[in-house]
């Protein structure tokens, strides 16, 4: 079974409604201006723990993990907050305020700690 689509909606549909009226998800531009604020940083921990859960899940439906950390590597806030920036630099500058901080994270750990 394939649980990457499931994935994916679950963390879309999980954005919260503050981040703007148009997209259903957390566009990188409106996270960078409200991190700090308390409603983004329980975001950000909730969306950090879920893709875990998510990756945690998938490995042990299909055998086979999204991306693979390395042992006591403290993943938290700070750590999604600092993926999700580097992933965000790599991107066009024109598109960059609009990718979902969802996406970026996701990719972010997959391109960073692939599976051998």
């Amino acid at each position: 079974m394939n649980l990457k689509p499931l994935l994916i909606c679950l963390t879309i549909a999980c954005a919260p409604g503050w981040a703007s009226a148009a997209p259903s998800y957390l566009q990188y531009g409106a996270y960078q201006k409200a991190k700090e604020e308390p409603l983004a940083r329980g975001y950000m921990s909730g969306l950090v723990r879920g893709v875990m859960m998510a990756n945690d899940m998938i490995k042990s439906s299909t055998g086979k993990p999204l991306f693979c950390l390395p042992p006591n590597l403290g993943v938290n806030r700070e750590f999604g907050n600092d993926l999700i920036d580097a992933v965000a630099e790599l991107a066009a500058p024109e598109n960059r305020s609009k990718l979902p901080v969802d996406a970026l994270l996701m990719k972010g750990m997959k391109d960073m700690f692939p599976c051998p």
